[in-house]
């Protein structure tokens, strides 16, 4: 009996999210794409009297995909008519929101009808759909997103004219006032949660962010699971030998991966969120909203001062549910053998720290980008160490001038100085959560080194202050040669305090803060605050001969000390 497979995915769900700004229509946006392959497409099925068909087999329903096998010529009919009315109800339920799909019929095995189906995508992932309707030069336009407007909205102030997408999503915005999405990430229903809606404090469509001063810093973080795509592969080995377990395989897989990442979520949340909201009677209002949950994917904007310690424990705790969810899987598959996969996962966070009215949509390419340079670092040390998987980490900037959004960009054109006639990067990017490793420092370490920092809300005195160490930065990028003149007249002014106390230089705050940046590397050679590049520790090898934590110690200080 030939087998089929209808494959549905969503595209640019970041571009839809992101597009028109306000974080109210993020939070619609996201709830109607966390809800497409949830109770939509369940809707889909039971008006096809599908819903409780044991011929469809679902191989992946999750993150705006999903993937179904049947048998027959039954099961080829009830593909098609769920291809045609599924190919209705998207487009009503997300107005221009990119997708492709995919039926592929007979074939000789369900695992070879879906594979086949994913080449396809694959090769349609490169097609550009025509976004209609197209905007003539008579058209007006929606000021927020630039597409053809469809009506003027009158529920905000000051009115304004939306597209097609925007009215969607505000309309739902009105009519649920139940969030899917947030639901997700507190499983205490004991306490009333409320999930800020707006950014500005002069907006009244719900919840503001509670800020806790004027300086309105958040951060969004995007983080993402290492080895998922080895890990496929090693299962889909399995399947050719054992089709006939093949959709029950991946099913459990797919099922398994997001809940782990959902509880994953849930205990950062309790251990980092709850403890930080703001009570407004008897409701706490939280410091986050998230945006994306799927697969082993996360998107989330969170106030600045947690951002770091969120994603620290999110990946923590990633790592400790997935350990429990390959074990079972292992259990229930006696064909997965041990060196098949490994023990547990791992993941990588980016995080971009940005003012509240900077473009969320740049944003959130840079910290995609930082999420990516965080992996390429783990996989290479993970290589040079021969370790069975990448390590957890993380790598974050913050957007102080020019907006940009890729790393590489962002190190050429703010973290790129000469020192000692030769090219210096201010930042090693990304930090290790866990233990250090050759070439990736660990951000345990890194947190150590602001420690030796003082406080800079407080008086500030002696040769090692948040202001100096910036005033150091500002000079590396218009003088080097007046930096090296200011960090010698630190060291010797903590000679002579030393001297005055009859103790080393390196029992004051400078010579301690060097002794913590040579730690990074101890085979290092070291000039000021910079450590000659053996091993790495830049995203951009080769093009650098030094490298130092400078610039993160002043984000991590400048971050998480207004919170403390």
């Amino acid at each position: 009996m030939p087998y089929h497979a209808y494959l549905f995915e969503a595209r640019s769900l970041q571009d839809y999210l992101f597009s028109g700004g306000k974080l109210a229509d993020m939070v619609a946006s996201s709830d109607l794409l966390d809800d497409l392959t949830e109770s939509l497409l369940t809707s889909v099925l039971k008006s096809l009297n599908l819903s409780d068909n044991p011929g469809l087999s679902f191989v992946r329903r999750a993150g705006g995909a999903f993937y179904v096998i049947a048998q027959g010529d039954e099961g080829r009919q009830q593909l098609e008519r769920l291809q045609l009315l599924w190919t209705l109800a998207v487009p009503q339920w997300l107005p221009r929101l990119e997708f492709i799909q995919i039926l592929v019929v007979d074939q000789d095995s369900g695992y070879l009808a879906v594979q086949n189906g994913i080449q396809q995508l694959a090769q349609l992932r490169n097609l550009q759909g025509a976004a209609l309707p197209a905007a003539g030069p008579f058209t007006r336009r929606a000021p927020r997103t630039g597409r053809a407007a469809l009506r003027l909205w009158e529920c905000s102030k000051p009115v304004e004219w939306v597209d097609e997408p925007l009215f969607s999503r505000r309309s739902y915005f009105l009519e649920y006032s139940q969030e899917r999405l947030a639901a997700k990430f507190v499983t205490d229903t004991e306490r009333k949660v409320t999930w800020p809606r707006n950014l500005n404090r002069n907006e009244g469509d719900g919840a503001t962010f509670p800020f806790l001063n004027e300086e309105a810093d958040v951060a969004i973080i995007h983080a993402d699971g290492n080895g998922l795509g080895q890990l496929l592969q090693v299962l889909g080995r399995i399947s050719r030998q054992d089709t006939a377990n093949y959709a029950r395989l991946f099913w459990q897989f797919s099922d398994g991966l997001t809940r782990a990442t959902q509880e994953a979520v849930t205990r950062a949340t309790s251990d980092v969120l709850l403890p930080a909201a703001s009570f407004k009677g008897d409701h706490a209002v939280m410091p986050a909203r998230p945006l994306v949950l799927g697969g082993d994917d996360l998107t989330i904007i969170v106030r600045a001062d947690l951002a770091i310690r969120f994603a620290e424990r999110f990946a923590i705790e990633f790592e400790r549910t997935t350990e429990v969810f390959l074990k079972k899987l292992k259990a229930d598959f006696p064909k997965i053998k041990d060196q098949d996969m490994p023990r547990k996962l791992t993941a990588c966070s980016g995080i971009a720290f940005v003012k509240c009215g900077q473009p969320f949509q740049m944003a959130y390419h840079l910290a995609e980008s930082l999420c990516q340079a965080a992996k390429s670092r783990s996989r290479a040390v993970a290589s040079a160490q021969k370790l069975t998987f990448s390590p957890s980490s993380m790598a974050f900037h913050r957007l102080t001038g020019s907006l940009a959004d890729d790393i590489g960009e962002v190190i050429d054109t703010e973290l790129t100085v000469r020192i000692g006639g030769e090219t210096g990067h201010l930042s090693f990017v990304t930090y290790s959560i866990g233990e250090a490793l050759p070439g990736l420092p660990s951000l345990s370490a890194l947190r150590e080194l602001c420690r030796n920092v003082p406080d800079p809300r407080i008086s500030e005195s002696g040769t090692l202050t948040f202001s100096k160490l910036r005033g150091l930065a500002t000079l590396l990028h218009i003088d080097p040669s007046g930096a090296q003149v200011y960090w010698q007249r630190m060291l010797n002014h903590s000679e002579k305090a030393a001297a005055r106390t009859g103790k080393s230089v390196r029992s004051q705050p400078i010579g301690r803060f060097i002794d913590l940046i040579q730690a990074l590397d101890t085979r290092a050679e070291m000039n000021m605050v910079f450590l000659r590049k053996s091993a790495g520790g830049s995203i951009k090898d080769g093009d650098a001969a030094w490298h130092s934590p400078l610039n993160d110690v002043l984000v991590l200080i400048g971050m998480e000390g207004a919170g403390q």
